[in-house]
């Protein structure tokens, strides 16, 4: 069983176990459903080395995380913060396979953002939103506005994050790019590298959709 291979079960502090696991489970399927099973479980830290171990498989493959969104969800609003992160950005790896997923989760995202007590779960609450306005044009328009509402906040902490959203929603609907003009030039000059960054890369990719064929 793989769960007894895992870092509490073993009695690990620093998780070196939790390293090995999703190279086992990328090769067998049975022990990733093993750990989707422990993703149920009631003690914190075995449900925290489960969603580490999905956390890392579905960075490499979002597909395979893909089915266990359903028992990722409840994860969301558990009481470790650790549990919380965990899944979270799972979740955001796989938002573009599962945007049946993301869609009704929207607005636990957003409260999410503005609320947790987890840097790393808000973080990832915005990527989870960015990568869903990439999954389709109709995410696409539904994600964009929500995502222009997180960028000033926290003095524009999150706008690289959230910028990345509108870059894919102009990828899968070009249509878009006369709206997602203002939000790229608006962010050009932030104080924030990785922000200006991001809306360099914005504008690039507005550009090219720009010279496709309509």
């Amino acid at each position: 069983m793989i769960l007894g291979q895992l870092a509490s079960a073993r009695g690990e502090r620093h998780h070196a176990a939790n390293r090995r696991a999703p190279f086992a489970c990328a090769r067998d399927l049975s022990l990733l459903a093993e750990i989707g099973r422990g993703l149920d479980a009631d003690d914190a830290a075995l449900a925290g080395d489960c969603a580490d171990v999905m956390n890392t498989v579905a960075r490499w493959d979002p597909a395979l995380v893909a089915p266990f969104g359903e028992q990722l969800d409840p994860l969301l609003s558990h009481r470790s913060n650790r549990v919380r992160w965990e899944a979270m950005q799972a979740v955001a790896s796989i938002a573009p396979n599962r945007p049946d997923l993301i869609e009704p989760l929207l607005p636990r995202l957003q409260a999410t953002i503005v609320t947790d007590t987890s840097v790393i779960a808000r973080d990832a609450a915005v990527t989870a939103i960015a990568n869903f306005a990439g999954s389709s044009p109709a995410a696409a328009r539904t994600a964009v506005p929500l995502l222009t509402g997180v960028l000033e906040l926290e003095n524009g902490r999150f706008a690289s994050r959230a910028l990345t959203g509108p870059r894919q929603a102009g990828e899968v609907d070009p249509a878009l790019a006369g709206a997602l003009m203002p939000i790229a030039g608006s962010h050009l000059d932030h104080h924030r590298k990785v922000a200006r960054d991001a809306a360099k890369q914005l504008l690039r990719a507005i550009e090219k959709a720009e010279r496709l064929p309509q």
